[in-house]
């Protein structure tokens, strides 16, 4: 399970980063087949996640919150959004399990994608 969950981390970590890298539409074309396979290998790995079930250790548990939050949905401040209640409980949660810290690379590399699609927009 801990192996699965950081796997999901370094995907979206890297889809991140690549996000941040596309400020052109020939960026765009270029990195196409890159984005598609970290889009198809997430999905792959969220399989197995699911597939194993819950977490059985408290080290377990802790990196399902930290895959929790590498794979939630972030808004233009670059910090997870969640649409109900119980999302942004279990955010919290997660949080707390994955360790203070965790989120800030995320949080960056989203604000910085943001930033260059606004300046590509502003061009």
């Amino acid at each position: 399970m801990i192996a699965l969950c950081d796997e999901l981390v370094a995907n979206r970590t890297a889809w991140l980063t690549l996000m941040v890298s596309r400020n052109t539409a020939e960026d765009e074309r270029r990195t196409q087949p890159e984005n598609d396979r970290l889009c198809g290998e997430r999905g792959a790995i969220l399989d197995r996640i699911e597939a194993a079930g819950a977490p059985t250790t408290a080290a377990g548990a802790q990196a399902v919150a930290r895959a929790a939050l590498a794979d939630a949905e972030r808004g233009w401040d670059g910090h997870w959004e969640a649409r109900e209640h119980c999302e942004r409980l279990a955010m919290l949660a997660a949080a707390f399990l994955a360790g203070p810290g965790f989120d800030d690379p995320l949080v960056r590399l989203t604000r910085a994608s943001i930033e260059a699609g606004e300046r590509e927009c502003a061009a």
